[in-house]
């Protein structure tokens, strides 16, 4: 599972750009956070990962963990960001081109991470 940095890899896959474009409208209000801290939480369950169909994992400007996914009910992008207060995060589904929000869950804690997500795109059910 590789993790790069979203806004470089566009200067190399132009076709990328308009994707970072779309997600940056959403990112714009968020903090800036380290994405490493979920990923480290979704690493610990490498089943769950190897379940919904985990591609892609990329670092949103340092303001969000974006996740390309195949799972049951959910296909297309995850975005994880950090909540104001910098304990929760909120989770975004989004199509695959990062055109529309699908879902939104607020306020998950980081040890809730992985259950939120699985019943939000295996299960389709919002939290």
């Amino acid at each position: 599972m590789g993790y790069i940095n979203f806004a470089a890899s566009n200067q190399q896959k132009p076709n990328k750009m308009s994707l970072s474009e779309k997600i940056t409208n959403l990112l714009a209000d968020k903090i800036e956070f380290n994405p490493s801290v979920p990923l480290k939480i979704l690493k610990q369950d490498k089943l769950f990962c190897f379940s919904i169909g985990l591609t892609k994992v990329m670092n949103a400007d340092n303001k969000g963990l974006l996740l390309k996914v195949s799972a049951m009910k959910h296909k297309g992008l995850v975005l994880i960001t950090l909540n104001d207060d910098n304990t929760l995060y909120t989770i975004y589904l989004l199509d695959n081109l990062g055109n529309s929000v699908k879902g939104e869950i607020q306020d998950v804690s980081g040890e809730n991470l992985i259950q939120a997500l699985n019943y939000s795109i295996q299960i389709n059910k919002m939290v």
